[in-house]
């Protein structure tokens, strides 16, 4: 019932709402922008767009080497690296994925972006 009374507050010009949730399926379907807050500090802020279209997970084998990459994180499984990224243009990801060591690239679900954005802090290794 609370979204449905957003709903048409959304279609007002020059109306603003802000939705906190941990809900992300609701956040998908109504935000056109979205802010990431850890700990009381926005640690990611984007058009929803940009952030469906532009956040991966690739997977190589063996240790990729591409420091123009935005790596939220890095998982090792077996013999396969897999990166989770932002910012990836569409031209890097047909860059990446003419190379020998590229397996696959998958979007990461505004859900899983969180997991990576918040763990990359917690590791210490955040770089957005």
């Amino acid at each position: 019932r609370i979204i449905e009374g957003i709903l048409p507050l959304l279609e007002e010009d020059n109306a603003t709402v802000l939705f906190s949730t941990h809900i992300f399926s609701d956040v998908e379907r109504i935000a056109d922008h979205v802010a990431m807050v850890d700990e009381g500090e926005v640690v990611l802020q984007s058009p929803m767009d940009e952030l469906k279209e532009k956040s991966f997970q690739l997977a190589f084998r063996g240790e990729p080497q591409d420091a123009e990459l935005s790596v939220l994180r890095r998982h090792q499984k077996g013999s396969e690296v897999h990166l989770s990224v932002v910012d990836l243009s569409t031209e890097d990801l047909e860059r990446i994925r003419a190379r020998e060591d590229f397996l696959d690239a998958r979007s990461l679900p505004l859900e899983d972006l969180f997991v990576e954005v918040i763990g990359a802090r917690k590791d210490g290794r955040a770089e957005t």
